[in-house]
């Protein structure tokens, strides 16, 4: 099921926005392998490459590499990021990288945030007209296949991405928590979504609820930021 909501709340006159939250759990009825990302419910897209393959299967969504042709991506255009943003999935590895795409322009401009099932290397990196990934920031860590692993990724500026690994269901974080800034300043805007890095059994990764929120910068900041109208209006509500 997939919902998208825009959350406002008022305050004598000032709107305070929150942001749109957009969340997936896959649980819907399964789908063949296709490259037609329409065919797996709102907003999916894929780049339209026939090699890399998508289906809905037991309410997940599963990956499938044909060849060398990765990586795979499928994004999500119901929601634009902003210059702030947190956003989430499960992901499940099958053999080499699984993770998340943020800020994703097209098949060749995007970030990444993904780890490796073997050597257990997790990476915050970005890609440029399809070219040789720049690693903004990685480590090493002790990741390992079948088992499903909660990405979140926040920004808190246009630039600016920390990454968050832990198991799914648990909120102990696994790797120490990755802080990447992207000094080339590549991109803001596009879309979030799903990596798939492998080439291994099929499917070669699984993931699961999927969830994105927007944080734009309030017209006001806080609650007591009211306008002298809204002051007015309170302290006249008090006389009453």
């Amino acid at each position: 099921m997939k919902v998208c909501t825009t959350l406002i709340m008022m305050a004598m006159g000032t709107s305070i926005a929150f942001g749109t939250l957009l969340t997936d759990d896959f649980n819907r009825a399964d789908t063949t392998y296709s490259s037609d990302g329409s065919l797996l419910g709102s907003g999916w897209n894929t780049s339209g490459d026939t090699n890399h393959l998508w289906r809905i299967n037991s309410n997940e969504m599963q990956a499938d590499v044909i060849g060398a042709n990765d990586p795979a991506i499928l994004y999500n255009t119901d929601l634009t990021l902003d210059t702030n943003f947190t956003y989430s999935a499960d992901v499940r590895l099958q053999g080499a990288y699984g993770g998340t795409v943020f800020h994703y322009q097209d098949a060749n401009n995007y970030y990444a945030a993904r780890i490796r099932s073997y050597g257990g290397v997790y990476q915050i990196l970005r890609v440029v007209d399809g070219g040789v990934h720049t690693v903004i920031n990685k480590s090493d860590g002790n990741f390992s296949g079948n088992q499903f692993y909660t990405f979140t990724v926040t920004s808190d500026n246009a630039y600016n991405f920390t990454l968050e690994i832990t198991k799914q269901g648990e909120s102990t974080v696994l790797n120490p928590t990755t802080t990447g800034t992207d000094a080339a300043s590549a991109f803001t805007g596009g879309y979030a979504g799903l990596y798939c890095g492998s080439n291994s059994a099929s499917p070669d990764t699984r993931f699961d609820n999927f969830n994105v929120q927007t944080i734009p910068e309030p017209a006001t900041v806080g609650l007591l930021a009211l306008s002298a109208a809204g002051l007015m209006a309170l302290r006249k509500l008090r006389l009453a």
